[in-house]
């Protein structure tokens, strides 16, 4: 039975080693949106996609030139993909990260005087926008607030906002894989899962001779006698 003493602890190696290098491979982190993106400014402005009310692109948000992020807004999602879709030349939508909170409360409107106090240049100001904040850093699941505001026709230094103000979650759709190396993503799954079907049904199929060799060391005295 001793000869067989060797399989007690290789196969549970094996599985040990194989289980250990997932965790020191983060199999997420490698495939991980969050490695192509910019860190986000507390304020950001961005464009209308022509043709879609609810579509808004932001640029400078990846890494690298002429990379371009498009907010789809619908409902209580937010989907982010990249897009190689041009803007146009209005700035209609405002992006704001750790400021910018008392736009998005129960008030039906919105100063002008406010809009300049987060960072909108007064020249920069439009009749119509769209603010969009999030509290976290970009490219992962993460809540987010979007509201709708109109220049208001009786009073010009004030905004009525369309709608309260809603509650979204943030979702990434298509980013390119730039940032992140997804050879090395593939084959860290290849690897792992690989090892796995390997090692497994091995440990299965050997578990009986496990059962009786670990009866027998344990009734003989171990190990070493």
């Amino acid at each position: 039975m001793r000869k067989y003493t060797f399989l007690l602890i290789l196969f549970p190696l094996l599985n040990c080693i194989t289980m250990a290098y997932s965790k020191k491979f983060n199999f997420d982190a490698d495939a991980s949106p969050r490695k192509e993106f910019n860190s986000q400014p507390d304020i950001a402005l961005g464009y209308r996609v022509e043709g879609d009310s609810r579509s808004y692109l932001f640029e400078n948000l990846l890494i690298g030139n002429e990379r371009r992020l498009i907010f789809n807004v619908n409902e209580d999602v937010i989907l982010l993909s990249e897009s190689k879709v041009l803007p146009n030349r209005l700035k209609q939508v405002v992006l704001y990260k750790s400021i910018g909170g008392e736009l998005f409360n129960d008030k039906k409107m919105v100063s002008e005087a406010e809009l300049i106090r987060t960072g909108i240049k007064p020249e920069e100001i439009q009749d119509h926008y769209i603010l969009i904040r999030v509290l976290e850093k970009l490219g992962s699941f993460q809540s987010a607030q979007y509201v709708s505001i109109q220049r208001n026709d009786e009073n010009k230094k004030m905004f009525t906002k369309e709608f309260p103000p809603r509650e979204a979650y943030i979702y990434v759709n298509q980013i390119e894989w730039k940032q992140r190396d997804k050879l090395k993503y593939i084959g860290n799954n290849i690897f792992y899962y690989s090892g796995l079907l390997i090692t497994m049904p091995l440990d299965v199929l050997t578990s009986p001779i496990q059962l009786i060799g670990g009866v027998y060391i344990l009734f003989s005295g171990g190990f070493v006698k």
